[in-house]
């Protein structure tokens, strides 16, 4: 049997995305959302994180929005689900509501992950829209 593929959805941004404070937070959601999908995928999920991907890279090059969603979007169609990480700022990010809407146009399953103590994770599908 195929396992799940999964997008797994968080936000990255913070403010205008430039300063110290703004690449800590980067840096630091960054990390969780790393160690979130590396907890799914030792649960059998194919889990693909587009941050955990893009965040080394960003460094080397500086693309638009559009053009980070443009490729996303690609990802998304790829998976079998959507998965947002709730960090906070989740439900005010503009990327991430974009993942969600796309998704769901797409008809994928969007489940919200909220942390419920160490490695617990729960499923919720309603949280937002």
């Amino acid at each position: 049997m195929a396992k799940t593929k999964v997008y797994l959805a968080t936000p990255y941004g913070w403010g205008n995305n430039k300063g110290p404070i703004a690449k800590f937070i980067h840096w630091r959601r960054n990390r969780k959302v790393t160690k979130v999908a590396a907890y799914w995928m030792g649960k059998g999920y194919n889990v693909f994180s587009p941050i955990t991907l893009t965040h080394p890279m960003s460094k080397y090059v500086e693309l638009k929005h559009s053009d980070w969603l443009e490729y996303d979007f690609q990802w998304i169609d790829a998976c079998d689900e959507l998965w947002v990480l709730c960090q906070p700022g989740w439900q005010k990010s503009d990327g991430v509501r974009q993942e969600v809407v796309y998704a769901r146009s797409k008809n994928k399953e969007v489940i919200f992950l909220k942390r419920s103590g160490k490695h617990t994770y729960n499923y919720s599908y309603n949280d937002w829209f």
